[in-house]
């Protein structure tokens, strides 16, 4: 009896399976049918126009009638220009993948829809917005680096408070035109101990540059022997070039800058801005951000670098306040200054 009951579960629960997997096969068959009666989605996207080429040429393939009509600025500037086309009356976009910071703006005016991806379970803590507002498309850790010939890895700095070691004194370079890593750090440790951190390290004689790219060029020549942070993408583009650099699989938390993806709460193309949020998030768009060397947190996605990320301590940020975010740069400014080379 109990063979059978176990028997009369293990079949249940496949028809189970196959009722929702083609349930949601029939969902994504008629979002493709009103999608197609819609003609185009509009992507505001902040990342390479190559990679977005790319994005929207494999989302037209797979979506025949469908078109993806693409546009490209930074961050800062895609909210701008969302914010001055809103109060002019016009909803210009369908899916916007911006800092994911900037999401708390966006939700705060109503113009982002909440919509629960097919994909959503596939991503874990901190990737996914609980409320379905966003969801990570690709993320980028910070954290210390070091010129290989000038430090050995057992020497480098394997937790931040080690950047305060007087043997580094003169010897680190540091972005100071950004925030995300600073207002982390806030976050990780608590305003009070960050904060002491901060002037602690600033009275290391650090080199101020405004480019993670420059930092990490100086950094290969010889002339910056560490980096307080960068980020780990920069450091791995130019490691593939033969530069003697590498990064630190820190034991302290690495937070990490998300850029994220929603769907317009206005869109005028809703059903193509939901079927591409999908695509976007889906495991064939995820496997496209990792195949043009971008970090994903998805599960099934693997690769080398990606596999890495998983046994590391990653800290992603989330959305912002305007009033969190600008006290967080204000304490940076007053410790490090602001970039003037």
């Amino acid at each position: 009896m109990l063979k059978l009951r176990n028997e009369c579960l293990s079949l249940l629960s496949l028809v189970l399976s196959l009722t929702l997997v083609g349930s949601a096969m029939a969902d994504e068959k008629q979002l493709l049918a009103d999608a197609q009666k819609e003609a185009k989605v509009v992507y505001y996207f902040a990342m390479e126009v190559p990679l977005g080429q790319y994005l929207a040429k494999a989302f037209e393939q797979k979506y025949p009638g469908v078109k993806v009509e693409i546009y490209r600025a930074t961050s800062e500037r895609l909210l701008t220009k969302i914010l001055t086309e809103t109060r002019s009356g016009r909803n210009a976009f369908d899916v916007v993948s911006i800092n994911v910071e900037m999401f708390g703006v966006l939700q705060r005016n109503k113009l982002i829809a909440p919509y629960r991806s097919s994909s959503y379970d596939a991503y874990p803590k901190g990737f996914v917005d609980p409320k379905n507002y966003w969801t990570s498309i690709y993320y980028n850790p910070y954290t210390v680096a070091y010129n290989t010939r000038l430090v050995k890895a057992s020497e480098a700095p394997q937790r931040w408070e080690e950047l305060l070691d007087p043997k580094w004194k003169g010897k680190l370079g540091m972005d100071n035109t950004k925030y995300a890593w600073s207002n982390a750090i806030l976050d990780i440790m608590g305003q009070e101990k960050a904060v002491k951190f901060f002037k602690a390290l600033a009275a290391q004689d650090i080199d101020y540059r405004g480019s993670y790219t420059l930092l990490a060029q100086l950094m290969a020549a010889g002339e910056i022997p560490v980096c307080a942070y960068n980020s780990v993408s920069s450091i791995e583009r130019m490691k593939a070039t033969g530069a003697p650099i590498d990064w630190v699989r820190m034991k302290s938390p690495m937070p990490a800058s998300v850029v994220a993806a929603g769907v317009a709460q206005k869109a005028e193309h809703s059903n193509a801005a939901r079927l591409l949020y999908d695509f976007l998030l889906s495991k064939e768009g995820q496997e496209g951000y990792a195949k043009h060397d971008k970090l994903v947190a998805r599960n099934d996605v693997g690769g080398d670098l990606n596999n890495e990320m998983k046994k590391l301590d990653i800290r992603p940020n989330g959305p912002s306040t305007e009033e969190d975010f600008n006290r967080g740069v204000e304490i940076f400014q007053s410790i490090f200054g602001k970039q003037k080379n």
